[in-house]
């Protein structure tokens, strides 16, 4: 009879440690799918990261080269406007200097006829009238206005280089005729500056 509640007690025993074996075993292989499923979201989260982080350098990389192209094309405007500067001052000597001329050979003129008109008999100079005031003509019409040829020219269009009057200018970009008279090449009231002499 002893022997039968000894069998019964170790296999009571045996179910309890079964069970609780079982349960151990369950609670075990939850928390390993709880920990696969937390590695999956540390991984997706990780590869986010990681594309965002891509993203991001990808476009610095854009913005440091659209900072180096501004920076070209910047330098190169500095330098286009330098060079235009230079070549406006040079104009603007070379008229000064024409303007001059005319006025000596104008004077040189005057006194030839002056001279030839007092003392045809004695005159000495180095032109004739009449060359004097070709001479005159020419230089005066290196001033005028190539368009009208009555007014002198004060304002230059920097595309390319050719000047004429206000007048004119302005009655071309009233009328919407935005074309270099000499030339024909497109320009915009930006385009126009003034020169002196």
């Amino acid at each position: 009879e002893q022997l039968a509640v000894m069998a019964r007690l170790a296999a009571k025993a045996k179910d309890k440690v079964e069970k609780e074996a079982m349960q151990e075993k369950e609670n075990a292989e939850k928390e390993g799918i709880q920990l696969k499923s937390d590695l999956e979201d540390l991984v997706k989260q990780n590869d986010e990261i990681e594309g965002e982080l891509n993203l991001a350098k990808s476009q610095i990389q854009k913005a440091r080269e659209d900072a180096e192209s501004l920076k070209e094309r910047c330098d190169d405007l500095v330098s286009s406007l330098t060079a235009r500067e230079k070549e406006i001052k040079k104009m603007s000597e070379d008229l000064i200097v024409a303007k001059k001329e005319a006025v000596e050979a104008k004077q040189k003129a005057v006194t030839a006829e002056a001279e030839a008109s007092g003392s045809t008999g004695n005159f000495n100079s180095e032109f004739t009238a009449e060359q004097l005031t070709i001479q005159v003509n020419q230089l005066k019409s290196r001033l005028a206005c190539p368009v009208c040829n009555t007014r002198d020219k004060k304002v230059i269009i920097n595309r390319c280089r050719h000047m004429f009057c206000r007048h004119c200018v302005e009655l071309n970009l009233g009328s919407r005729n935005r074309k270099c008279p000499s030339c024909g090449i497109r320009f915009d009231r930006k385009d126009v500056e003034d020169v002196w002499f």
